[in-house]
């Protein structure tokens, strides 16, 4: 095998330097040893991943999760690109197969990985798109680039219309920020500061909704396995009890005082479980 060794070569020599292929030191990788009184390799050098024999597909790609996941459609039918009455959107299609009783796609983590990146990339392309036919300078990719990974509040601005539905980039985030940051400068500080999270061990209907569910035995040793396996019940479940809880604080009832207004987040834990931030304005208690 032949590279280029980047140490102890002038700009002058553009001679190759043979290095030895001793073995594989895993299924995808290639170590490359040093040739004695040559010049050592770099660590990129001396590990290598294997090149895949195969082209890779574009997520452009006509009947793309056939493709992808034979063992989840083996006839290669009824995908995303099916012919169906109606504009089904690629939302609209993969909530069907989550929430659908056969879990097989909801439970599959590549699926659901795949699935989310390419409806962020879609989302991510049509926003951007929006954007720069709407602007008056002339802007390439290099610069939508920069400006994603800038930190500046300025570019956050520019771009927190296009991607203020985008969860991760810095525009949602700017935009969430702003409008706590205007609630607190129109109701003053905030009378409550609650965090809600979730007692999955001492919730018995969401061990009983994955018995059912699953057709198998759940209780407080197995529930945390049953979540990582099929974490959408437990997100459903959860959003259930947080909207529960929240119309119990808005009502009439008033168990914290009469909210004016309120503001929540939900975040995730280490243990990659729901949880929800909450601010809330009670009547007469402005600071």
């Amino acid at each position: 095998m032949y590279m280029q060794s980047q140490a102890g070569i002038t700009d002058a020599d553009e001679s190759l330097v043979e290095l030895d292929v001793t073995g594989t030191t895993s299924k995808n990788m290639v170590m490359i040893n040093r040739i004695p009184g040559q010049p050592a390799p770099t660590c990129i050098q001396r590990y290598l991943m294997r090149k895949h024999v195969y082209e890779p597909l574009s997520i452009d790609q006509k009947f793309l999760d056939s493709t992808m996941f034979p063992w989840l459609l083996p006839n290669g039918l009824y995908g995303w690109d099916h012919p169906r009455e109606g504009n089904v959107t690629m939302k609209m299609y993969n909530r069907a197969r989550l929430m659908n009783i056969d879990r097989r796609f909801a439970t599959d983590k590549m699926y659901v990985l795949v699935v989310a990146s390419i409806i962020e990339q879609q989302q991510l392309t049509s926003s951007i798109s929006v954007a720069l036919r709407q602007s008056k300078e002339k802007i390439n990719c290099k610069d939508v680039l920069n400006l994603l990974q800038s930190n500046k509040t300025s570019d956050h601005i520019l771009f927190s219309s296009m991607l203020s539905e985008i969860r991760g980039y810095a525009g949602y985030w700017y935009n969430v920020a702003q409008v706590l940051r205007s609630f607190c400068q129109v109701f003053g500080k905030a009378t409550w500061f609650v965090t809600f999270s979730p007692n999955i061990r001492g919730w018995l209907a969401l061990h009983r909704s994955y018995a059912e569910i699953h057709r198998c035995i759940v209780d407080e040793n197995n529930i945390y396995d049953m979540v990582a396996k099929d974490p959408l019940i437990f997100t459903r479940f959860f959003q259930g009890r947080l909207n529960a809880i929240w119309r119990f604080i808005h009502s009439d009832a008033q168990p914290l005082g009469q909210v004016i207004h309120s503001f929540y987040r939900k975040e995730y834990q280490e243990n990659s479980l729901t949880h929800a931030h909450c601010f809330l304005w009670i009547k007469g208690n402005f600071v």
